[in-house]
């Protein structure tokens, strides 16, 4: 009798091609919308048609960047990565106009070891680096009238063209206040709801994974708060209020995550608490009454003074600096060429530098379609990735 093997897709295969369902990000889709045919219309309209070629790539490159969050982490998000890609542009365009098909390989085969070394550092870098390969090989192999530099221009003004759009535009459905803060306070009440999520599944076998969800709103709402700033300090009061909620959240964290080690299961109103918090935020509004939990065990008894003391925050509204860990020079530094930088970037030379030499005779444009396919798929390095599904599922 013949035994049926099942088929059991990797996990992040199945998520892949998963049916994935939620709510459509209108403003993300008006920014792509807005974002390479504008650029591309006006450039007709003037002559200078490559030039906005050049301009609506970048548009689109920054566009893959273009994430949920704050506008001041979209700042750093979108700038870094396009700053990376004129340089990439700069560097493609002179090598590939002064070399020869030898050395131009040498020099691409070096950016690329450059390129995977910084992609180490962390997420913005990794876009950075991929950027940085993309302009190269774009630069080394697009024929184009213009200069090196008018290049760059060209591709810095398409990605400032993209987050201009990012920082103007309000969010639909976000005009609750100050429209500015948007990303901020859909952060800071995701912790929230994250706080009341982990507080249900207390008990329960899914505990590990809302605990594990906290600690990812926790990060993602520090990141929405701490972006760049002109003043080293939060300079409004809408500023300020999100800052002391955020604050407030952290003795909840603690004590939720208290009672997820406890094991024990919780009635359903002591996640209520949370969850109103978490309306307040995103409606920036009173808090109103909130039900304490039963204080029959210390867990219980942190949990209730930590909702009281995040209710007096919400009434006051006063807040203090974030207490943040910044990353020195030389932290940046030791990930890009410590043994993971270097690892990863002898991969991506190895991959992306002998791609432009193809083993039969080609144009220099069918070369950069090689080259910028070799580009597209490199997996980001496995120490900032999912730790569940490993490095490749960002990749595709």
């Amino acid at each position: 009798m013949s035994r049926r093997t099942a088929l059991h897709l990797p996990p992040w295969l199945a998520h892949a091609l998963r049916s994935q369902r939620g709510p459509v990000p209108w403003s993300a889709v008006t920014r792509g919308a807005l974002s390479a045919g504008p650029l591309l219309l006006v450039a007709v309209q003037a002559g200078r048609t490559s030039l906005g070629v050049v301009a609506a790539i970048a548009a689109m490159l920054a566009g893959i960047n273009d994430r949920p969050g704050s506008r001041r982490a979209s700042v750093k998000r979108l700038g870094v990565p396009a700053l990376g890609g004129a340089l990439g542009l700069v560097i493609g365009t002179y090598a590939g106009q002064e070399t020869g098909a030898v050395v131009l390989t040498v020099i691409l085969t070096v950016v690329g070891l450059v390129a995977g070394g910084i992609s180490a550092i962390g997420p913005v870098a990794s876009a950075a680096g991929t950027q940085l390969l993309v302009g190269s090989a774009v630069g080394a192999g697009m024929p184009l009238p213009e200069t090196g530099w008018e290049r760059a221009l060209a591709f810095l003004a398409g990605a400032g063209w993209l987050l201009g759009l990012r920082l103007v535009l309000p969010t639909p459905g976000s005009l609750t206040g100050d429209f500015r803060f948007d990303g901020e306070r859909n952060a800071v009440a995701g912790v929230y709801d994250a706080v009341a999520e982990l507080l249900d599944a207390v008990g329960g076998p899914d505990a590990i994974r809302r605990r594990a969800a906290l600690t990812a709103a926790l990060d993602h709402a520090q990141d929405a708060l701490t972006g760049p700033r002109l003043r080293r300090y939060a300079s409004s009061s809408t500023e300020r209020r999100l800052h002391a909620q955020y604050a407030a959240a952290l003795p909840l964290a603690e004590a939720a995550t208290a009672l997820a080690w406890a094991g024990e299961a919780l009635s359903e109103r002591a996640s209520e608490g949370p969850r109103r918090l978490a309306a307040a935020v995103r409606g920036n509004t009173h808090t109103g009454p909130l039900p304490a939990p039963s204080r029959s065990a210390p867990a219980l008894r942190a949990l209730d003074d930590a909702l009281l003391h995040a209710a007096e925050v919400f009434d006051q509204g006063r807040g203090s600096d974030l207490h943040t860990r910044t990353r020195t020079v030389r932290d940046r530094l030791r990930s890009a060429f410590g043994t993971a930088g270097r690892e990863y970037g002898l991969r991506v030379a190895l991959c992306f530098g002998p791609a432009r030499r193809s083993p039969r005779p080609c144009t220099r444009a069918s070369g950069t379609g090689s080259t910028t396919t070799g580009t597209g798929c490199r997996p980001p390095p496995s120490s900032w990735s999912s730790p569940t599904w490993g490095p490749w599922p960002r990749a595709c």
